[in-house]
């Protein structure tokens, strides 16, 4: 991991949205957060309350015996989703880059496609950071940045077309995420691995590179709530047509409004700014929109279990 690594996504938001006639199937929360403690959560003895966590693990199951085979972001992923060693990749060391090829083949199970096979829905909303395969323009081609300097790799790509090996080619569904942390360009949103609109200036979070003129850093975490409860809401609406009056539960994971919830701003040197009198939990749900797998089979409020 570069030694950036604060400035990277804290959280990865994904949703894995259960067939709305599979009422047996179970719900599943997965949440992977960036240095959090074991003990951090307060139903382990951590000293910040986190109500919405500890309702989790006193409802569902608890599983204390995991382990990790790499502390950064492109392996964990990989492993998470493939159930492999992640030295079984091509990627032996680090983390992969915004220009990245895909690292996982699109013909190898991965855990969303193994639930599509079972009736789920699939969604991931966050940072993707598994290597993508960008369409580059013609003739070799180049463009410039519209207004200012032209820094950075990524101005040779078509972002008028879809990418290959993407979050669609691997198992889900649909998705609406960044390429990797948001130091490695290009600075860019993709949806359903579609470049949401053309990088056409240069921005730094701290590498300089092509960006979109509406992408922000600083608004990530916001915008990846607001694509997170919309793909929430999409599914319960779907869900409730198919089986009015049903107890959906949305919401039982106490999913925060863009409006309210925390967002770890950065100031101008990189650094985070300090919000006295919040708690943890409260931060992270404002990061929350960055690892989360939700897989719902049948509605939230009747969770089989939850494991940590």
């Amino acid at each position: 991991m570069p030694s950036s690594k604060i400035y990277s996504i804290i959280i990865w938001f994904a949703l894995l949205l259960g067939n709305i006639h599979a009422a047996d199937k179970p719900n599943v929360v997965f949440i992977l957060a960036d240095d959090l403690g074991y003990g951090d959560l307060s139903h382990a003895g951590g000293r910040a309350p986190t109500p919405h966590c500890d309702r989790l693990a006193r409802e569902g199951m608890l599983f204390t015996d995991s382990h990790t085979t790499s502390s950064v972001c492109t392996p964990t992923r990989y492993g998470i989703l493939t159930g492999r060693y992640n030295w079984r990749s091509t990627l032996k060391k680090g983390v992969l880059w915004g220009l990245s090829e895909p690292l996982i083949s699109s013909d190898r199970l991965t855990a969303p496609r193994f639930l599509q096979q079972h009736g789920y829905h699939t969604a991931v909303v966050g940072k993707w950071h598994l290597g993508l395969g960008w369409q580059m323009l013609p003739n070799g081609e180049r463009r410039q940045a519209k207004t200012g300097p032209t820094k950075g790799d990524g101005w040779q790509i078509d972002y008028g077309k879809k990418v290959s090996g993407g979050p669609l080619a691997i198992g889900f569904d649909e998705s609406f995420i960044i390429p990797a942390s948001l130091d490695m360009f290009p600075y860019v949103y993709l949806k359903n691995d579609k470049p949401t609109e053309w990088a056409t200036l240069t921005k730094a979070f701290h590498r300089p590179g092509p960006s979109g003129e509406k992408f922000e850093a600083i608004n990530c975490l916001r915008d990846f709530a607001r694509e997170a409860d919309a793909a929430i809401d999409q599914r319960g609406i779907e869900l409730h047509r198919a089986r009015p009056g049903a107890d959906l539960g949305i919401g039982l994971l106490g999913r925060t409004d863009a409006a309210d919830a925390d967002q770890r701003q950065i100031g101008q040197r990189g650094q985070p700014r300090q919000h006295p009198g919040r708690t943890l939990e409260q931060r992270l749900a404002r990061q929350a929109a960055h690892l989360l797998l939700l897989a719902v089979g049948q509605p939230l409020a009747r969770q089989r279990g939850v494991g940590r």
